[in-house]
């Protein structure tokens, strides 16, 4: 015979299942997601069922992509220069499924980048890569369509919303990090830089990609490009222009907070 639904052992039993044991479940099923490990690899180490995972998922707000959602989007045309938030899918021949967020002005080219750069085995997300190789197929479907001016922030909370991405980079809210982001700028002086001829302030430890290595407080790494930003500007914007074209200037004149599509036009201009 059931419970009453007004009763105190019904009401205890679901504070337990919220703050207990179904919490400890929740955190440790989030934190296997996150290490893109799939449903079935999760039952394995948890002991748990599909069903009781899914459900766990959906009672503690642990968002997932699935195939089903990608299923109702459309797949990326090359033919057309379409503006938001992409998905690119990659299944692997032992079932892994993953799934990378990203945005852009013109998704086809972007897709197109992530596929030369892939083949070339020279991917910036090492995990991607590393599954790339041993992929039984990989397509890009279109989100959702957005605003130019919206493409970073929508992306931010796409990216914040869903475990299990491949991605592992999310923008951060200037809150979030104000007092580390204070101290980096401690770091940002005339011995960590070069005044060129032609203004720049040329930070000298550069990283793989050109830009200056990132200052580390903590735990947290930031590029110093940003934090000088910051550091003469009080703006910690979603994206930072170099006007400059030069990736290893940190000096605050020649930065600025911009959209992709600024991005790219001080590329072509400079370049």
């Amino acid at each position: 015979m059931s419970r009453p639904k007004g009763s105190m052992d019904v009401i205890k039993r679901r504070k337990r299942n919220q703050f207990g044991f179904g919490l400890a479940e929740a955190n440790q099923i989030r934190s296997l997601r996150n290490k893109h490990l799939t449903f079935l690899e999760i039952e394995t180490i948890t002991g748990l069922s599909y069903a009781q995972i899914k459900k766990i998922c959906k009672d503690f707000d642990i968002k997932t992509i699935s195939s089903i959602e990608l299923s109702q989007k459309s797949t990326v045309d090359f033919n057309l220069e379409q503006c938001g938030i992409y998905v690119i899918e990659m299944r692997k021949k032992n079932g892994y499924v993953g799934y990378y967020v990203g945005s852009s002005t013109n998704i086809g080219e972007r897709y197109k980048n992530h596929l030369a750069s892939l083949n070339s085995n020279s991917h910036y997300n090492a995990f991607m890569q590393f599954h790339y190789n041993d992929r039984l197929s990989i397509n890009c479907y279109i989100w959702s369509l957005e605003d130019e001016n919206d493409l970073l922030f929508k992306e931010s909370k796409m990216i914040a919303s869903y475990c299990g991405l491949y991605n592992a980079w999310r923008n951060i809210d200037i809150e979030e990090v104000k007092e580390e982001l204070l101290m980096a700028a401690q770091k940002l002086n005339e011995d960590n830089y070069t005044v060129t001829d032609s203004g720049c302030w040329e930070w000298r430890s550069v990283d793989y990609h050109g830009y200056g290595r990132s200052i580390q407080v903590a735990t947290r790494y930031f590029k110093p490009h940003r934090v000088s930003l910051f550091k003469y500007t009080g703006e910690y914007p979603e994206l930072v222009r170099h006007k400059c074209n030069n990736r290893r200037c940190v000096n605050p004149k020649h930065l600025e907070g911009g959209s992709y599509r600024e991005n790219a036009r001080d590329r072509q201009t400079q370049g």
